[in-house]
């Protein structure tokens, strides 16, 4: 017997083509305020990245290793967090639109 997957998330439907909970699924209120806010917050860390490579550039020869490794690792977090904000909006955006209840 084939399985029919909701076209929204995959799950095993047994009739249709959305499951219950797609089907009764309210997406976050989404506003252009949120994509904003959300958008600038990654302005911002983008900003701070910029700041602290150019602290990095500025630093002594004989910087202790493991402070430049730590602003390193803190330059590498920052960056996650913009990519991970950049695609938490886009799946805002997708999910309001897949559901139907974009405004």
């Amino acid at each position: 017997m084939t399985r029919t997957l909701c076209k929204h998330c995959t799950i095993p439907v047994h009739a249709g083509d959305v499951c219950t909970f797609c089907r009764n699924y309210v997406p976050p209120v989404r506003t252009p305020e949120t994509d904003d806010y959300l958008q600038a917050a990654v302005v911002k860390i983008d900003s701070i990245r910029t700041d602290v490579n150019t602290v990095i550039r500025e630093l002594p020869d004989d910087t202790p290793m493991f402070a430049i490794v730590d602003i390193v690792n803190a330059l590498w977090n920052l960056r996650n967090a913009a990519v991970c904000l950049d695609k938490a909006t886009d799946a805002l955006v997708a999910d309001a639109v897949a559901v139907g209840r974009h405004e």
